[in-house]
């Protein structure tokens, strides 16, 4: 009995407790399309601020190859539970303009059978697709546009040097 209890713990619980991290990496292209739109003044709200404002963001934006990126890092073996998860996000910019606050607030991703709702900034949602990977940003005043929005990718994160 000792032997079995000795090699169950020694063998198996290190497979069950241990994490499987993984990050997604969800990134948006730059919108180039509604740059030149309000550059030509074609896009409807089009006056002079909008435009040096999008003139300063191309500027800083260019050569990058996103406008925005969001990066989630998770356990993943806790998706089966479909429950309320915390989850560490990070937003990125190529447009220090466009930067948002470094406090991002609470976050926490809720777990369905087909899709990750992030919640970050109070009234901000991520949510993403798990079977294709798309995502699309909402919050409660406005639903952003997905046209420039990357499938996100998955990377394994190696802890395995990790002392805690």
């Amino acid at each position: 009995m000792k032997i079995m209890m000795f090699i169950l713990l020694t063998f198996c619980l290190p497979l069950v407790a241990s994490a499987e991290v993984k990050q997604l990496v969800c990134k948006q292209t730059p919108p180039i399309t509604y740059w030149n739109q309000v550059l030509a003044g074609t896009y409807e709200n089009s006056d002079a601020s909008r435009k040096t404002a999008v003139e300063e963001v191309m500027q800083e934006c260019d050569g990058s190859d996103y406008f925005q990126a969001y990066t989630l890092t998770f356990d993943s073996s806790l998706l089966k539970n479909h429950q309320r998860l915390s989850a560490e996000l990070v937003f990125a910019t190529c447009s220090i303009s466009s930067r948002r606050p470094d406090n991002n607030g609470n976050k926490f991703m809720d777990v369905s059978v087909n899709e990750l709702a992030v919640s970050h900034y109070g009234t901000e949602k991520i949510y993403i697709d798990r079977n294709t990977l798309n995502w699309k940003v909402e919050n409660s005043f406005y639903n952003y546009p997905t046209e420039h929005n990357l499938p996100c990718e998955i990377k394994d994160i190696d802890t395995s040097k990790r002392k805690l």
